[in-house]
Order: C-alpha cells, then structure tokens, then sequence
C-alpha cells in the first residue's frame, strides 16, 4: 500500500531518482569516456581479484579454534525474539512461510501480552 503510494506521487511529481553515479579516477577526477571507465573498471577489479596469497590459514581442524568463537548458547528471550522483529525491513518479500515483516511487527503486540 506505501509503495503504491510512493509510486503515485513519484510519477505525479516527476521525480527520478539518478543511478547513473559517475565513475571517478584514483585521484577523484570524472571520467567522461566510456573507454575511460572501462579502464577505470579493469583496473579496480584488477586490484581487487588479484590479491596475494594468504601467509596464515586458519586450520578448522583444531579444537582450541573452536573454542575462540563467542557463541551464547542461552536460551532465547523474548528480549531477543523483539530485537530480531523490530530490525526488520518493511516493504520486502516474506518468506517461505508467506509473513512479511510488517505482519510480524504488528502482531507482536497480541503474543506479548499486551
């Protein structure tokens, strides 16, 4: 319903929102050409994939590794269960079960007793 809404007054208004960001070089300067982005482009990913080789491996095989992970094992709260709702985005797909966040956010009123 939002987003209908959204929708309607954004065609009414005219008002588009620009994607087209330009690319800039290292040293922050626009490139025009699309051959000057594409060379921006190659060389980004360039740095990007082509990084060095590890010197450390984490070993996953180790007992005292699986030690050093920070996980509670408590029992789950109604404190938590309402943190993990409220952090929720509004507006996107529910789902496997077919309820959207909203729903959840909503509903939480009546299982808190309220």
């Amino acid at each position: 319903m939002i987003r209908r809404h959204y929708r309607i007054v954004s065609e009414l208004t005219g008002a588009r929102s620009n994607s087209n960001v330009p690319i800039k070089s290292k040293d922050g300067k626009v490139l025009l050409t699309n051959d000057d982005q594409m060379k921006r482009w190659t060389e980004h990913f360039h740095e990007v994939l082509n990084q060095p080789e590890p010197t450390m491996l984490f070993n996953f095989e180790q007992e005292s590794n699986i030690a050093s992970v920070d996980i509670s094992v408590q029992d789950i709260t109604a404190q938590d269960v309402i943190k993990a709702i409220n952090s929720q985005k509004n507006n996107k797909s529910p789902g496997l079960d077919g309820i959207s966040a909203e729903l959840l956010k909503h509903g939480k009123i009546h299982w808190q007793g309220n």
